[in-house]
């Protein structure tokens, strides 16, 4: 979802070299040579396992894609003096699961005493890349509001939804300007997945009552709270009234 909306962003102005998985993994370390050169502007990593559940069950993927994989682009942009933007996660606040786990230590790989040019930006609950590519709440809910059925949700942890146009045009400033470093960044508000909900369906000018589910059977323990606190986006609701607008209405 995210690499789409870069491509969309990017493609006018620069030539873009994309690779799929199959063509390079991240986690093999001589396929990541292959492509990464001297005279690139810029290796930008959207490459992530994000499904909580399925890192806990898959313990040794998701380390190899979420912390060898990032562990490998920094260490040949750094031997070919490329800059590097990657991507962390708010949800590693509380380090009880292995997406936490894998999230957090990537982040940790970032050490300006060591590379100075890179750009992490950990954010949270992403949405955007309308109704073919958004495949996390806000898409499911969006999809799910068509059915009429029962919906239950959670209302006991706080997330910051954040909308992948307004973290692009972030970051593309930071790059832009060369603000290498750290950042927690995604748009205003602290929100539960059953306070989203019912704002979508007001957005819709739907009536729809969701039913509050605290005892979901997930695999992995949740994280409570990986709300954002800075202040560098617009309010959630108004971005999420703008991409429901332009992409289902």
């Amino acid at each position: 979802m995210l690499g789409s909306e870069f491509v969309r962003f990017l493609d006018k102005d620069y030539e873009l070299i994309l690779p799929t998985q199959k063509e390079c993994d991240i986690a093999e370390l001589p396929e990541v040579k292959q492509y990464i050169k001297k005279g690139i502007d810029l290796v930008i990593n959207c490459a992530a396992i994000s499904n909580i559940d399925y890192c806990e069950k898959n313990p040794k993927q998701a380390v190899k894609t979420n912390f060898l994989g990032p562990a490998n682009l920094l260490k040949i942009c750094q031997q070919k003096n490329v800059p590097l933007m990657h991507f962390g996660s708010t949800q590693d606040k509380d380090l009880i699961n292995v997406y936490a786990v894998t999230k957090y230590l990537s982040v940790k790989l970032f050490n300006k005493k060591i590379y100075k040019k890179f750009f992490v930006f950990r954010t949270d609950l992403l949405f955007g890349g309308g109704k073919h590519k958004d495949k996390n709440f806000v898409g499911f809910l969006l999809k799910s509001l068509k059915t009429g059925h029962r919906i239950e949700l959670t209302n006991n942890r706080y997330s910051s939804p954040t909308y992948i146009k307004d973290l692009i045009d972030f970051c593309w400033k930071k790059y832009q300007n060369k603000q290498f470093g750290i950042y927690e960044v995604g748009n205003q508000g602290r929100v539960t997945r059953w306070q989203l909900a019912n704002e979508i369906a007001n957005i819709l000018g739907k009536k729809h009552k969701f039913f509050i589910n605290n005892n979901f059977k997930e695999i992995a323990p949740r994280v409570k709270d990986s709300s954002i606190k800075t202040k560098h986006l617009r309010s959630y609701k108004l971005a999420l009234k703008e991409y429901i607008h332009e992409s289902y209405l």
